[in-house]
């Protein structure tokens, strides 16, 4: 669907995926077919019309219907539906607003260390306490081949800049009993990871993911700057923001 704001024309894409769709809203441009995840949106996400920002309650009439909340409703014009609300709540100014995705504040992780080759058996994780680092999240499950596979280019990265103002935090879906600290051993994973479902672990905010790996690159003001990297991309951003 088209619409306007401010004067400019933009263009909301749905983009189905496996479990849920996502959307993307840009200008509008001929031939566009889409930005990837990184650039797409759910419900109860964020996205930046011109300058300002909105979050996206919800989409109805298969995708036809858009409900945005944000301050400034008045720059909308469009033929199609656009149901506006106007919440004076909304920060309009997201340095605050914490959200899964780039550009906003990371949700809070909070655990205890399940690897027995990392620093220290069943010490406290946090992503607050790591302000101040790059952070490197790896959402994996204990049945997912791809991410296991990983682990060892994973490891030369973590090798290369744990002593650099760098740490991972593995977040485990364990499909069976004991089998995260079976396959940390057998790779000898050496960073710390948290198994999802303990009583101490807190990850609100990441519990809805269900495709393996999902990864998050956090800088030290604790923003997400990427998601998805692969052990190549992720090496190739830590030379440019750290060096080698």
């Amino acid at each position: 669907m088209k619409f306007d704001y401010k004067g400019k024309k933009y263009i909301a894409i749905s983009q189905p995926r496996s479990y849920e769709p996502f959307y993307t809203i840009v200008p509008d441009r001929p031939y566009f077919t889409g930005l990837g995840k990184s650039k797409s949106v759910k419900n109860g996400q964020f996205v930046k019309i011109g300058d300002d920002t909105f979050g996206l309650s919800s989409v109805a009439d298969n995708g036809n219907e858009l409900t945005l909340i944000g301050d400034d409703i008045e720059g909308f014009r469009s033929d199609n539906t656009v149901n506006r609300t106007y919440i004076k709540s909304k920060p309009r100014n997201t340095d605050g607003v914490v959200s899964r995705q780039t550009g906003f504040k990371a949700p809070e992780i909070k655990g205890i260390d399940v690897n027995a080759n990392a620093a220290k058996l069943n010490a406290a994780v946090s992503l607050a306490k790591l302000k101040g680092k790059y952070v490197f999240i790896d959402i994996w499950s204990t049945t997912c081949i791809p991410c296991i596979e990983e682990f060892p280019n994973i490891k030369k990265v973590y090798n290369l800049y744990k002593n650099k103002n760098f740490e991972i935090i593995g977040i485990v879906d364990e499909r069976s009993p004991n089998a995260t600290a079976r396959l940390l051993k057998l790779h000898n994973v050496n960073w710390p990871n948290i198994i999802m479902g303990k009583s101490a672990t807190q990850i609100k905010g990441y519990e809805d993911i269900n495709s393996y790996p999902t990864t998050y690159l956090i800088d030290p003001t604790g923003k997400i700057i990427a998601i998805d990297l692969r052990a190549e991309a992720l090496m190739n951003k830590l030379k440019t923001l750290l060096g080698v």
